[in-house]
């Protein structure tokens, strides 16, 4: 199978850093990398990088940007009806740059549309959601305690949210493209935090896929006490891991707890990276997306001396 590959334009600022870094990445290490398209991309800036059709192989709902992500797990019809629409419109930005895959943050413990934007949606997430506070283990970061997937409240929306992806995977499939659900960090109101939420949302339909981000694994596997290479292995069992989102952290449960979803370069943190993308090239994956806030070009580096290293 063929290895691809590529990084999210999160770490991008606009259209010239491509740029550059496309001519770097050629220059310094002779390598072409693929794209995802992130979440932050307005129209314009999606206008300006149309340069990368061809080299795309993924997008980040919602794509363009939005006020609000999709929400999946609401009980309120508009919200799921907004979401929709939105899943619909990043599905077809990302066939129009020829890419085939949409990952998706499922949804939320909530009935409310979410904000994408960070201080925002953080003021959501301290709002409880419903959720009693002694659930909240540390409150900086809204992260929740082992106990949380285990509430009426997270139950009920994961179920509204594991019927809609069901919908939202067939909208994808009118489009030619397939919906890869993420699984996301042990916060107040986020669902699909434990792997068992992955691989049981791909028995209810062939249609919908998993995009497999290490780094949230990493911090839920501290939280939820689980074992982060066996749930890799168990994720990959179902045979419907498409992406993989690599990024790193330096969450740790040692002297000092400290838990940060911080997307980090490669090397610098706890994630172990190199271990989890070995069994991942072997076992189940052929796209992979580095997905740090900053520093590129290293993270291309480090992510190509890894395989190479096989």
């Amino acid at each position: 199978m063929t290895t691809n590959i590529g990084l999210s334009l999160i770490a991008f600022k606009n259209p010239e850093e491509v740029k550059d870094f496309m001519r770097a990445s050629q220059e310094l290490l002779d390598f072409e990398p693929f794209f995802e398209l992130s979440y932050h991309l307005d129209g314009d800036f999606l206008e300006s990088v149309s340069f990368l059709k061809g080299r795309v192989l993924s997008a980040h709902a919602p794509c363009p940007s939005q006020v609000y992500f999709p929400n999946l797990g609401s009980r309120d019809p508009q919200v799921v009806r907004e979401g929709f629409e939105i899943i619909r419109k990043s599905a077809q930005t990302v066939s129009s740059f020829g890419g085939s895959n949409l990952v998706l943050h499922p949804g939320y413990t909530l009935d409310d549309a979410v904000y994408m934007e960070e201080v925002k949606r953080r003021r959501v997430m301290e709002s409880l959601g419903g959720v009693e506070e002694s659930l909240v283990w540390i409150k900086e970061g809204s992260v929740c305690k082992p106990g949380y997937c285990e509430t009426q409240v997270y139950k009920a929306h994961l179920h509204e949210a594991t019927s809609n992806l069901q919908k939202a995977a067939l909208i994808c499939k009118e489009e030619g493209v397939q919906l890869c659900v993420e699984n996301l960090n042990p916060r107040i109101t986020y669902l699909f935090q434990l792997p068992e939420d992955l691989i049981n949302l791909t028995r209810k339909t062939e249609d919908l896929f998993i995009c497999l981000d290490i780094g949230h694994l990493w911090i839920s596997s501290l939280v939820h006490q689980f074992d982060f290479m066996g749930a890799i292995d168990n994720i990959c069992r179902t045979g419907r891991v498409l992406m993989s989102h690599i990024h790193d952290n330096r969450s740790t449960l040692g002297n000092t707890i400290y838990l940060a979803d911080e997307h980090d370069l490669i090397g610098n943190g706890n994630v172990p990276v190199e271990k989890a993308l070995r069994f991942l090239k072997e076992r189940c994956l052929t796209n992979f997306i580095v997905e740090s806030i900053a520093s590129p070009i290293e993270n291309l580096k480090r992510i190509l001396r890894m395989f190479l290293n096989d």
